[in-house]
């Protein structure tokens, strides 16, 4: 069973989930998911599969639902492992309690919030107390930490030195998805510009507002081009930040809301540059995703793929908006980069390491 917070197939771990369901005759365990949502509706491409939707109450967030809790108590000793996907939410400490009373196994993947960059972004002290308090009983009790990449393991490993912390990374295939004709993705203004593109939610950690500065001062020297924003637009914060954006940009921002695989990759087809400024990143799914589409990239030296961006793929530089600005203007007028897919694929199987923990 796993107990996801929030299912975007915009998301990696979203996307592995939904390959194991599509693809569950090919492997040895059974799986199903747990979501939660304001309604408790299964959403449309689950609606076959072994999914449950539960409401939430109160704080959304913090994901407390008591159909959730009386579905957990009844159906817990049916199950053989639960993967627990974030922190800081409610079913984690369910499942933490059923767990000793039952002595079935979980993991747990933080999903990057543990990095000092997740933890100062926002609710900083509410985020160290309740660690103390609740979150480091629920860590210490996982049959293994789950970690995405070799950077989150070793800040784990600083607070959990001596628990078990696997590294398995979503897999990120060579884009196969067939691509759409972008006259029906794009309004037909933005065809004959330079596009640049930028992938995730409209949330304070994805830095969209200092890109929006860096844009307006490219806009001055280069001003045929397009920034599109692909990612889901629904909490307060985005819908204003998305009323700033647009009215500092104007005709040079397109906001494309959240897309499926075949639009992602499309758009990354004919992006020139992807722009990355996020306050962290854990895996950074879509800078491997457009390194693997072969768009040049401007990344924060914080994040993820530095190596490789550096590799004369784009640049991984500090969030300055002159720097970054200068590293735009210089990519604009620049030759395409060379192909990199080699240079980063990776092995992975989630079914491996589930297999591998149920067997000892």
């Amino acid at each position: 069973m796993h107990i996801i917070p929030v299912w975007s197939l915009s998301t990696g771990p979203s996307q592995i989930l939904f390959h194991l369901l599509n693809n569950e005759n090919h492997y040895e365990n059974q799986h199903s998911i747990a979501l939660f949502n304001k309604k408790g509706i299964v959403p449309a491409e689950l609606k076959k599969h072994r999914v449950y939707a539960f409401p939430t109450l109160l704080v959304h967030r913090w994901k407390w639902s008591p159909r959730f809790k009386f579905f957990l108590e009844t159906h817990f000793p049916q199950f053989d492992m639960l993967h627990l996907h974030g922190c800081w939410i409610y079913p984690n400490y369910l499942v933490y309690k059923l767990s000793k009373k039952y002595s079935i196994p979980y993991i747990l993947r933080p999903a990057g919030a543990l990095l000092n960059q997740a933890i100062d972004s926002n609710h900083k002290w509410i985020k160290k107390v309740y660690f103390h308090l609740v979150e480091k009983k629920i860590l210490s009790q996982a049959i293994t930490i789950h970690a995405l990449s070799l950077l989150e393991k070793n800040a784990l490993i600083k607070i959990f030195p001596n628990q078990s912390i696997i590294i398995s990374p979503p897999y990120i295939p060579k884009p196969s998805y067939s691509l759409l004709e972008l006259n029906t993705l794009l309004p037909k203004e933005i065809l004959n510009k330079k596009i640049l593109l930028s992938m995730g939610s409209l949330s304070p950690v994805k830095n969209l507002e200092f890109l929006s500065n860096v844009l307006e001062k490219v806009k001055l020297n280069h001003p045929n081009f397009c920034w599109i924003i692909a990612g889901p637009c629904n909490t307060p914060f985005g819908k204003n930040l998305k009323r700033k954006i647009s009215k500092a940009l104007s005709d040079n921002v397109w906001f494309a809301g959240e897309v499926n695989n075949s639009e992602k990759f499309t758009l990354l087809n004919a992006a020139s540059i992807y722009l990355s400024a996020s306050k962290s990143e854990n895996f950074g799914l879509s800078i491997l995703e457009a390194l693997m589409s072969n768009v040049k990239v401007i990344a924060g030296e914080n994040q993820p793929w530095a190596h490789e961006i550096k590799n004369n793929c784009g640049f991984s530089i500090p969030l300055c908006l002159s720097k970054y600005s200068e590293a735009i203007e210089f990519l604009l007028q620049s030759s395409p980069v060379k192909p990199i897919h080699r240079l980063i694929r990776i092995p992975y199987s989630w079914e491996n390491m589930y297999r591998d923990i149920l067997q000892q």
